[in-house]
């Protein structure tokens, strides 16, 4: 389904903090990095020119899905 270009902003926003946290979390990027990722900010149109609108797109983490499926909790 396609989606307003809004949307996918804010998705890649939840997308590229998930891949730093995973990363930093291997060791394969610095913590500071994946700590310092803040919420997503794009300009609107409002009343008299434009306004920023902010949105945190910090990713909830989620047990993995094979143990679910199996009937058992990590």
């Amino acid at each position: 389904m396609n989606q307003p270009t809004a949307a996918l902003g804010t998705m890649a926003s939840a997308i590229t903090q998930a891949v730093l946290r995973r990363l930093a979390d291997e060791g394969r990027a610095p913590a500071a990095l994946a700590d310092a990722a803040g919420p997503y900010v794009r300009p609107v149109r409002a009343e008299g020119g434009w306004a920023l609108t902010r949105t945190d797109t910090r990713p909830a983490e989620r047990p993995p899905i094979g143990p679910l499926l199996r009937g058992r909790t990590p």
